[in-house]
């Protein structure tokens, strides 16, 4: 039976759409997302009219997105389809969520379509606002990981984001899936490592210390510089995604934690002398990262690991090689890479460690 409250509700929405302060008719899509790249905000509603009632209260709002999931997320945009013919190609199919468009867009800083369109308000308004912060983009909107900002923002971009500490501090975080990583994005860097330098290496102490390294001036993107950031001891994950690089490539593993040592910190894993609990992943996905050929002895894989020869903080190693982050011992004198005696192979690469 339908409520009093939906009766008033579907009501009001007749109204809103048929008053003549805009000559606009507004428009649903159910099964669709409007990605503007404008949102003013993502708010908790109860339902599509809670979402409709927000953006009529806000006067920059020209469009918002509903997610009819458990989530209830409604995202309020500053911009909208301008021409309803090119609707096809503005929206993107999300069975999950509503598309609505209240008002017209009026002004664009482009005549054409292919260009950007206007960043700022593009509403009945003349005046340009610049779009509000968003979450992890200024200090005092911290986020607890990069995972919990693409939650929130779903067309949020590869690149630096505040994350929370005291103070406050900026991390790169990959919003875009990684290739052999998962379909999603969300991963947070933890570390880089030049495998040339010493930096790294098993038994230097910023994998037992919580110090960081180079945070401010190279923790923001994805560039060869080496860096440690706090995420390495504050930020809590279940899984990890494993680059290293060499030449122009870069090639990536994901490794999960077993079930009962999930949703912990990196740091807590290198306190101890013991092997750590990753689930296990193929021989082939470790050769996958680099260049290499382990030979054919028993190998052992996960955090930790050494034998008579060598040690590696992260890795595979075997009786004469090793694919590693964080190497060490006499096998060889690289930080990160991949290294076999028999053969006299010595592959060092740049690593990149980033969690989720």
């Amino acid at each position: 039976m339908t409520s009093i409250c939906e009766i008033f509700c579907g009501v009001f929405l007749l109204l809103y759409i048929l008053q003549p302060a805009y000559s606009f008719s507004s428009r649903t899509f159910v099964g669709k997302y409007f990605i503007s790249n404008q949102e003013l905000k993502t708010i908790k509603v109860q339902d599509w009219m809670g979402c409709l009632k927000h953006c009529h209260e806000e006067p920059l709002c020209i469009s918002y997105n509903f997610d009819k999931g458990l989530s209830k997320r409604c995202v309020l945009n500053k911009h909208g389809i301008e021409d309803f013919i090119y609707a096809d190609s503005d929206l993107v199919d999300d069975a999950g969520w509503i598309f609505h468009q209240l008002k017209p867009v009026t002004k664009r800083t482009n005549k054409s379509r292919n260009m950007i369109p206007c960043q700022c308000n593009c509403g009945s308004s003349n005046q340009c606002y610049p779009p509000p912060p968003g979450l992890g983009d200024v200090p005092e909107k911290a986020a607890s990981s990069c995972k919990e900002i693409l939650e929130q923002r779903r067309q949020a971009q590869d690149g630096a984001y505040y994350l929370q500490a005291s103070p406050s501090y900026k991390v790169y975080c990959q919003m875009t899936p990684i290739s052999d990583c998962g379909d999603e994005g969300g991963w947070t860097l933890v570390m880089k490592i030049n495998g040339s330098k010493g930096t790294f290496r098993f038994s230097e102490r910023y994998w037992k210390e919580q110090d960081a390294y180079y945070q401010e001036k190279y923790g923001g993107d994805l560039s060869e510089k080496e860096t440690k950031l706090k995420t390495f001891q504050l930020t809590s994950f279940d899984d990890m995604c494993l680059g290293m690089k060499t030449l122009n490539d870069i090639k990536w593993v994901k490794i999960a934690l077993k079930r009962g040592q999930q949703n912990m910190e990196m740091f807590p894993i290198f306190q101890k002398p013991y092997q750590f609990g990753f689930k296990e992943i193929s021989k082939e996905k470790w050769e996958g990262l680099v260049e290499s050929n382990l030979d054919d002895t028993q190998t052992d894989s996960g955090s930790n690991i050494r034998n008579d020869k060598a040690k590696v903080r992260i890795g595979i190693l075997a009786s004469k090689s090793y694919i590693g982050f964080g190497t060490g011992g006499a096998m060889g004198n690289i930080s990160c890479g991949y290294v076999r005696t028999d053969t006299k192979q010595v592959q060092p690469t740049f690593g990149y460690i980033l969690i989720r």
